[in-house]
């Protein structure tokens, strides 16, 4: 009965957390969309960052879509990368998709958006993110930078067969527990390796 307890109350937390991760994410952009189009008709740019603004809000969308519901399907290098002009704050990190020569089946696809979400939000200003295609259908994410380190609770979440909710402590750090709980679902495994992230098939 404890257990089963404990079960339920974390899928009422994981529920609440990513309910409310969600809404901070969109929250901000349909703010400024809001702000924007009040002043489109007297204000040229205004409705140059209006439509800007809006195709920010329908990539994120997407990114999310196919990060924590699963239907991208495979995904080569232009598909990811595509996708990942959503996350928060991407004009301030730098990606590599050179190693990236395979496409990716749906799977490690979605696993690798769920890594990218929960571990760009804390990246510094000018992180380099690297990608590259490992044995057996896996992928590798690596950083490299002036103070890159993954966050805490990727960290906690990916290196740990049950501590996933230690280090999330705010709505922000939910996509790494659920990045761990997809991959454990599906037979995959997420793991931190120095500046690495492999998202490899469970042995």
């Amino acid at each position: 009965m404890k257990l089963q307890s404990s079960l339920e109350d974390d899928a009422v937390r994981l529920a609440a957390s990513v309910a409310t991760r969600l809404c901070h994410d969109m929250a901000g952009l349909l703010g400024i969309l809001a702000g924007t189009l009040d002043m489109a008709d007297e204000d040229p740019e205004a409705k140059v960052l209006a439509a800007e603004t809006a195709q920010t809000l329908i990539t994120r969308v997407r990114l999310l879509r196919a990060a924590w519901g699963g239907d991208g399907g495979a995904m080569d290098a232009g598909a990811i990368a595509g996708l990942a002009a959503g996350l928060p704050g991407i004009e301030r990190l730098r990606l590599d998709f050179a190693g990236l020569s395979d496409e990716l089946a749906e799977t490690p696809a979605q696993l690798l958006l769920c890594v990218l979400v929960a571990a760009t939000t804390g990246l510094p200003r000018g992180t380099m993110l690297s990608f590259r295609t490992v044995p057996h259908g896996g992928v590798c994410l690596k950083i490299a930078g002036s103070a890159a380190a993954w966050p805490p609770s990727l960290l906690a979440c990916a290196n740990s067969e049950t501590a996933l909710w230690e280090a999330a402590t705010a709505p922000r750090d939910v996509a790494a527990p659920l990045a761990c709980l997809l991959a454990r679902d599906h037979g995959w495994q997420i793991r931190v390796e120095g500046d690495s992230v492999m998202v490899v098939q469970a042995k």
